[in-house]
């Protein structure tokens, strides 16, 4: 795994959908997926979301997690400075400040073992504080073989 970055993020305004659900709840489901593609469908008919990129906010219950905890799964697109809510939605705003900036390259069905190698990083870097959420950004969602950054407040 490549060392992280660390980098500043400006707040973002997100629109998209939620559902609570745990990993394994997740994985059993295809919970991400589905929001993911119930996102796609709208994102055709909206000119003014021109970046084609997606997010996925996991929001922790108290800051923590295991793979039965039930926590919120978000996926958004950014929404325009004044641009209304779409009807159905929900709206987050990410705070801005300083992240880890963590790069996976390949699959997304690859990423729970990345995932872990997150975590060791940042237990033995000293990062092992209980996280209110982190953020994934896929930069191209429709690529099946894509980076996948994911940032990490501190």
């Amino acid at each position: 795994m490549v060392e992280p970055q660390k980098v500043r993020r400006p707040p973002v305004r997100l629109a998209g959908y939620e559902e609570q659900a745990s990993l394994n709840e997740d994985l059993e489901k295809r919970i991400v997926e589905g929001l993911r593609a119930r996102l796609l469908r709208v994102m055709a008919n909206e000119p003014e979301w021109t970046d084609e990129g997606m997010y996925l906010v996991q929001t922790y219950p108290d800051g923590e997690w295991t793979p039965d905890t039930s926590y919120n799964h978000l996926v958004a697109v950014e929404l325009a400075e004044g641009a209304a809510l779409p009807p159905g939605m929900s709206e987050r705003l990410i705070p801005g400040g300083s992240y880890l900036k963590f790069v996976h390259q390949g699959a997304e069905a690859d990423i729970d073992g990345f995932y872990v190698e997150v975590q060791e990083w940042l237990e033995a870097n000293g990062y092992d504080e209980p996280r209110a959420y982190d953020l994934e950004y896929w930069p191209d969602v429709r690529a099946l073989n894509s980076l996948i950054e994911i940032y990490i407040p501190i």
